[in-house]
């Protein structure tokens, strides 16, 4: 079953419409990612996408509010900003109107992104930026170090940036050859780099905070255990005041409501397989929701639909699934 709506508007540029927020997630090119929606109502994501020979450029669209965990493919550099003034936050740091994330291959990361969000991203294969990099002989490692995720430029560098891909991206420029399109991307990416403006070094505290989330979201996310936040507090070995300050601060929501709606998203990208035949609620209990009429609610207050909706929206029919196997 392929999950991409893709539509050919003009000559490189793609677009791809979702009503799911994982099945949003599938449809960037080289990246490996998973969405939990935060914010409640039915989703709808967009990506508009011009893929090149050596750089794909694309502006995503989302109207809910997501935690994204991202990785792009081994062989891309990858630069994120805000395509207006909203801001997000990578690996709990927020991003102002004048920075821009940057994140080489195989380094996972993660975005916390509002609601009616969009992004322009840029990436880059390595070999391209190498080739331009040496030529000025500097190497890739000192213009983009593993611990910078942010970087701030004057305002109209940014604007001149978001400008160009904006135009880009609405057809203006397709009908430059692919090269050209290339050359001006590379060129003033590396020109961004190597101008070298890190935000600030993390303070202790921000670090120490972090790998406390990061252990409980770790322990979350791989398991299906009802779980509380004395066990948590004991996970991570803090207080419940530290515990609490520390997602409040990184992700912007309390260790509750993030177990809660991190559990409603495992939740339902299990009824979003295929082949998934288990009672919902035997589904709903592995991951601590022991009364199925709140879960019921609580799982439509989120996703704008019912569990039921989501299993018959993504089973696949047994007349289908005879024909496939054919």
């Amino acid at each position: 079953m392929n999950n991409k709506s893709k539509q050919i508007i003009a000559p490189c540029l793609n677009i791809y419409e979702a009503n799911d927020a994982n099945r949003h997630a599938g449809n960037l090119s080289l990246w490996s990612q998973e969405y939990d929606q935060f914010s409640h109502g039915a989703f709808y994501g967009c990506i508009n996408e011009v893929a090149l020979t050596q750089v794909s450029v694309f502006k995503e669209y989302t109207n809910q509010s997501l935690r994204q965990q991202c990785n792009i493919n081994d062989s891309g550099i990858w630069l994120g900003f805000s395509a207006n003034s909203k801001s997000c936050r990578i690996n709990g740091r927020h991003t102002q109107e004048n920075t821009i994330m940057c994140r080489a291959g195989q380094q996972d990361f993660e975005l916390m992104t509002p609601e009616d969000f969009s992004i322009y991203g840029i990436v880059i294969d390595k070999s391209a930026l190498t080739q331009i990099a040496n030529i000025q002989n500097i190497t890739l490692d000192e213009i983009i170090p593993d611990s910078e995720l942010l970087r701030s430029y004057p305002p109209n560098t940014v604007s001149a940036l978001r400008y160009f891909v904006a135009h880009l991206l609405s057809s203006k420029l397709l009908n430059i050859t692919c090269r050209i399109q290339e050359d001006i991307l590379i060129s003033a990416v590396v020109e961004l780099l190597v101008q070298k403006q890190p935000l600030t070094t993390a303070r202790v505290s921000y670090r120490k905070r972090k790998t406390t989330v990061d252990a409980i979201t770790q322990y979350i996310t791989t398991t299906a255990y009802p779980t509380t936040i004395s066990e948590l507090c004991s996970i991570a070995n803090v207080s419940r005041r530290t515990l609490q300050y520390s997602f409040e601060s990184i992700l912007g929501i309390s260790p509750q409501r993030f177990i809660r709606l991190t559990r409603l998203n495992q939740i339902r990208r299990e009824l979003s397989k295929p082949h998934q035949t288990r009672a919902i609620v035997d589904v709903a209990l592995d991951y601590g929701f022991y009364h199925p009429g709140g879960f019921s609610q609580d799982y439509k207050l989120l996703f704008g639909e019912t569990p039921s909706t989501t299993r018959r929206l993504h089973t696949v029919s047994p007349s289908l699934s005879q024909h496939s196997d054919k």
